[in-house]
């Protein structure tokens, strides 16, 4: 069981308000610029937002995302580079109504909001994450079922042997190396300039669960769409990195597990299961039909599901910290 250990009080300084067109659901933070990098799915932007002065949050520009594909997903702030993951709406077949899922991408901006070129990732991507020294990026790509259409608008079709299943996997790139001289006056080394040419020149790696099956996971271990392979059913949510930029940690939310990617190898070393609260020994409301609120133990087990992670050192040991969602 858990115990508090002290009290911790959080005061507000400065808030930002975008009006009826702003919407919030990741934020990335660049200390050199000083400013906060917003996803925005309401107006399918990018909105950046200066705190120079943080009592009084600034929007200095929106950035249309719509050129490079439908859904922004979330951000993340490298060395004077900003990468964004942007879902790609499925197509479907017009004879057969099948959906034909279709690759995300990766968008790289400068801090004032300029493209600079984007990378091809895999289907439904999710979460952005830089190495520490900011020249490598993990990227998680989903790949969630997919159902039919049912050809009476945007709602999907009923027959679940009828879904489309692509495999998770997950991007690793590998940004190259651009020489920098100091600042004139400073040890401080320039920023990057990061140009389309340097872009296209990363080095991309794609990993996939095509190693791990029904009958070698470790048990615990929860695979749920019906006829999917482990490949297909293992859906890379949420990506940390250790402090040494050695491993990777992603969680697995649906299969209740996390996935260890060793960053020199390039591989997929463990996938790992969560386990499960024993509910027997702390207390939990299991009915929202009596109209009530009614903690007690109950003889039940229940899924962690673990969703936003990060990681972090302390005494020579990596921990990784996880919200579980419970899904």
């Amino acid at each position: 069981m858990l115990v508090g250990r002290g009290t911790v009080t959080i005061t507000p300084i400065g808030t930002f308000d975008g009006g009826g067109l702003f919407t919030a659901e990741k934020v990335a933070y660049d200390p050199i610029s000083k400013r906060m990098f917003i996803t925005n799915p309401d107006q399918h932007s990018l909105d950046i937002v200066s705190i120079e002065e943080p009592t009084t949050p600034e929007l200095i520009t929106r950035v249309d995302l719509t050129p490079y594909g439908d859904t922004a997903k979330s951000v993340a702030v490298g060395d004077n580079l900003i990468a964004v993951t942007i879902d790609t709406d499925p197509s479907f077949d017009p004879q057969t109504a099948l959906a034909e899922p279709q690759p995300g991408q990766l968008a790289f901006f400068n801090p004032d909001g300029d493209f600079i070129a984007s990378i091809e990732l895999g289907n439904v991507p999710g979460i952005v994450e830089f190495t520490p020294d900011l020249q490598t990026l993990v990227v998680t790509n989903e790949g969630q079922p997919i159902c039919a259409s049912d050809h009476l608008g945007n709602s999907e079709h009923l027959d679940i042997n009828l879904a489309v299943d692509p495999p998770g996997t997950i991007t690793i790139i590998d940004l190259p190396a651009v020489d920098r001289e100091p600042i004139i006056g400073s040890n401080t080394p320039q920023p990057q300039l990061y140009t389309a040419d340097t872009i296209a020149a990363a080095n991309i790696t794609t990993l996939t669960f095509g190693d791990f099956t029904r009958q070698n996971l470790a048990d615990g271990i929860r695979l749920i769409w019906p006829n999917a392979t482990a490949a297909q059913d293992l859906e890379p949510e949420y990506v940390t990195i250790s402090p040494d930029a050695t491993t990777a940690y992603i969680s697995l939310q649906e299969a209740n597990a996390f996935a260890v990617i060793d960053l020199e190898t390039r591989s997929i070393t463990q996938i790992a299961p969560l386990g499960y609260k024993d509910f027997s020994e702390s207390a939990i409301d299991p009915s929202d039909q009596d109209n009530a609120i009614a903690l007690e133990p109950w003889p039940i087990y229940a899924m962690y599901q673990p969703y936003a992670i990060d990681a972090y050192e302390t005494n020579g040991e990596t921990y990784v910290v996880s919200a579980n969602e419970g899904e």
